[in-house]
């Protein structure tokens, strides 16, 4: 990871601070005004924690003899708070000064006024200064003046109290009680925001391979062809958490770039291939991921970053991508004429498939036992065959039209199987969909026996709903719904 120096921004923001009788007058910083200069590490936090950004806050006395009592600044400096775009607050976590006297036996004696002093606050590695807001104290409890590091202003009280700030208008009835609205908060850009979000996403996603992928991308390098390691094992443990048929090794190479590939073009990312993977295309994917994983957290995280409509047609692309096309038609049908989301659902529906295999989990590659699948159905009538692992894990789903057979090479071990029929056909994962005509059985291979062991070596074959039998083991079937198929 490449390596970069603490970054020093240094910006100017004069406050005034009324010495009437008015609330103000109680404020417990007795200067007038000073300037504030803000510099913070990169991407080297003092503690080597990549989780943490270090602010130091430095406060100056603007004007000359208005020192800032070392009482004063005792108790109440850690009154200042930073907040971040999701309205998190961070508070002090040490100050320092300028000035104290040390006697030869190391005794530290504190000066009675400074002229300057600095904050030291932690907040999460993912808030630039820019997004980020102070809350200053302005004496009375619960009010703070409230800025924008990225957008610091001169802010005076004038006698009376009331709030002003230069070179822009302020009601004339602003007063102590109402001092900075939450509401007056400016909004994040774009690009904060997603970025924000996305860090969220991989705390709620909590997988130390995203977290990699992401600090391997945002150090400026990217993942393509040929690319090895941990970051490229989390590019496609999250391609295949989005529904990339995948294997997962940590070698990236021409399957994993063309699954990549057909994931932005589905997912609206981006129409045209591309041979290296940047930062902004794992944020995609880490929403995608989020989206996968928790619905619901994933619109809270990234409320703020998409339109009104936009997530769940978001969510509706995601059903496509992952193969479950009933679920994406019916999604795409309740966003109505959201989008494009009409031809959308009408590209949900697929035409039959040759007979034979059409899905193979990536995982299962293996070829030692030969399964044949029989079935006797109309013409216009199909049946779908699901095999499973132990684990649950999908192997293999097969397709036979009317009344046909397909024959699967698969790795021998202990399987469960599940057959569907139907006439209108969405895919692998979805089979039929939840339509009327169509039904879903659990197979069995004896009493309360849902498993078949095939051995290397063997071929097997198995008949579905046949009205005569010729020999063999006898196979039952319980009736399965469409969500557990």
């Amino acid at each position: 990871m490449k390596r970069r120096i603490a970054l020093l921004v240094a910006l100017m923001m004069l406050f005034s601070l009324a010495s009437a009788a008015e609330p103000k007058a109680e404020a417990f910083f007795p200067w007038r005004s000073y300037t504030l200069s803000v510099s913070y590490m990169a991407d080297e936090p003092i503690t080597g924690d990549s989780a943490a950004r270090y602010v130091v806050l430095r406060f100056d006395s603007a004007d000359a003899g208005e020192e800032i009592a070392y009482a004063d600044l005792n108790e109440n400096a850690s009154q200042f708070v930073l907040r971040d775009a999701l309205n998190n607050t961070y508070p002090m976590n040490a100050w320092r000064f300028q000035g104290a006297a040390i006697d030869d036996s190391l005794n530290f004696t504190p000066p009675e006024a400074v002229s300057g002093f600095e904050l030291l606050f932690v907040v999460p590695n993912e808030y630039e200064t820019k997004s980020l807001t102070l809350l200053t104290p302005t004496g009375v409890e619960g009010e703070n003046i409230i800025n924008r590091l990225s957008d610091l202003r001169q802010v005076e009280f004038d006698a009376s109290g009331v709030l002003r700030v230069v070179g822009e208008s302020m009601p004339a009835d602003t007063g102590a009680d109402d001092l900075l609205p939450e509401s007056a908060l400016p909004t994040p850009d774009p690009f904060t925001l997603k970025m924000q979000a996305s860090k969220a996403a991989l705390r709620e996603l909590d997988n130390p391979l995203f977290a990699q992928t992401y600090d391997y991308l945002a150090s400026g390098e990217t993942l393509g062809s040929g690319s090895k390691g941990d970051p490229a094992e989390g590019l496609q443990q999250i391609l295949r958490d989005i529904g990339a048929n995948i294997a997962v090794d940590g070698n990236i190479g021409g399957k994993t770039m063309e699954a990549l590939n057909a994931a932005r073009a589905t997912l609206g990312i981006g129409e045209e291939a591309i041979d290296a993977v940047s930062l902004d295309d794992f944020k995609d994917f880490l929403f995608y991921a989020m989206l996968a994983k928790d619905s619901e957290t994933a619109f809270d995280l990234y409320q703020d970053v998409y339109e009104e409509g936009a997530l769940d047609y978001a969510e509706a692309i995601l059903y496509l991508q992952k193969g479950n096309n009933y679920r994406a038609w019916q999604a795409f049908a309740d966003l109505g004429d959201y989008a494009d989301s009409a031809e959308r659902a009408a590209s949900c529906v697929l035409d039959w498939p040759e007979n034979g295999e059409v899905y193979r989990n990536a995982e299962y590659d293996g070829s030692s036992t030969e399964l044949t699948i029989e079935t006797d159905k109309a013409d216009d009538r199909a049946t779908c065959v699901k095999i499973y692992a132990e684990n649950d894990d999908l192997v293999s789903v097969i397709f036979i039209a009317g009344d046909d057979r397909a024959t699967v090479k698969l790795p021998a071990g202990t399987y469960t199987m599940k057959s569907g029929v139907g006439s209108v056909w969405y895919g692998p994962l979805d089979a039929f969909g939840d339509a009327e005509d169509a039904y879903y059985n659990q197979l069995t291979f004896g009493i309360d026996d849902y498993s078949v062991a095939l051995e290397r070596n063997y071929s097997y074959t198995l008949t579905l709903e046949a009205s005569e039998t010729s020999g063999g083991d006898s196979v039952g079937s319980e009736y399965e719904s469409w969500g557990n198929f």
